[in-house]
């Protein structure tokens, strides 16, 4: 089996679980911080087979590849917790948002990580999660989206929306 990066979710709701599931699946690691997370988000944890590595500054510290899925609401939020948890630390992994935000939200965002030179990458995800992986379509883009197509085409059905966000 190769060798995978090791995959951090934030959060397993409905659509997080689904995409954990297929991850792990194809031996990818999965890890998440289920510190403050309602019980059913901790329920979905155990349930997937998810790591619980409790807090945000662990997942942080051993992510290879942060995948964001809160509510649009929520994004900039998370973005910014992450960031304080990347001050204390070496790592330095790649961040994918897949909550589709509005181009200001993801701008914002994008800030953040370029400010400390994170490879940051804009997604969505079109289709519902009981879709995943066959009837949904991960949407990505941005200069780093390469990564995230060679990391998971043979696991999702992607759509390359260009080098814009």
């Amino acid at each position: 089996m190769p060798n995978h990066p090791v995959i951090a979710l934030l959060f397993p709701g409905d659509m997080g679980t689904q995409i954990a599931r297929e991850l792990i699946k194809n031996g990818y690691p999965i890890i998440t911080a289920g510190e403050g997370r309602s019980s059913r988000t901790l329920q979905n944890i155990k349930d997937t087979g998810i790591i619980d590595l409790g807090t945000l500054q662990n997942v942080v510290n051993q992510a290879d590849v942060i995948i964001a899925l809160t509510s649009p609401e929520n994004s900039l939020e998370l973005a910014e917790k992450t960031i304080s948890c990347l001050k204390n630390t070496d790592n330095r992994p790649v961040y994918i948002d897949l909550n589709s935000n509005t181009p200001q939200t993801v701008l914002s965002i994008e800030n953040l990580f370029s400010s400390m030179n994170i490879r940051f990458i804009n997604g969505a995800v079109m289709g519902a999660s009981q879709d995943i992986p066959d009837h949904a379509t991960l949407i990505v883009s941005g200069i780093y989206r390469s990564l995230f197509i060679e990391l998971f085409s043979e696991i999702f059905t992607i759509k390359d929306a260009g080098e814009k966000k």
